[in-house]
């Protein structure tokens, strides 16, 4: 498969996108210990702050009812619940989200939730950047 040429963003461009991420509260919820690492460190690098990561909706709610977090990056399926709650909640407080996924289908999910931002496993970090640069326009 030929790789598909993406062209350099121009320095404005680039200054937008971080002055967006620079300092963003982003909580992690994933369940996988190395896909957590992973994303953590992405955004790290991004300049956003990670919260968590955590792998429960248990443990993730009380960190946005604490104010914790500016925005979330979900994956789908938590050891066999979804993270729709997280989702929900975010949503309520007008904090924007996406789902990461390894599935292709996004059944799991109801369908307000799958017309919602949604990334595939394995991720790239511009993959990242962009989806979040994404849902931050969509929420306002």
């Amino acid at each position: 498969m030929a790789a598909t040429h993406v062209p350099p963003q121009s320095p404005i461009e680039h200054a937008e996108i971080e002055s967006k991420l620079t300092g963003l509260r982003v909580l992690v919820v994933e369940d996988s210990f190395l896909a957590a690492a992973s994303i953590s460190r992405m955004l790290s690098d991004l300049g956003c702050r990670v919260v968590g990561p955590v792998a429960s909706v248990d443990k993730a709610v009380p960190l946005i009812e604490a104010g914790r977090c500016d925005a979330g990056v979900l994956d789908i399926n938590l050891a066999g619940q979804t993270s729709e709650p997280i989702a929900e909640r975010l949503a309520e407080l007008k904090l924007p989200y996406l789902f990461v996924t390894g599935y292709a289908s996004p059944m799991l999910l109801s369908a307000k939730q799958r017309a919602h931002t949604r990334i595939h496993k394995p991720i790239a970090e511009r993959e990242l950047r962009d989806a979040l640069v994404s849902a931050l326009q969509k929420s306002g």
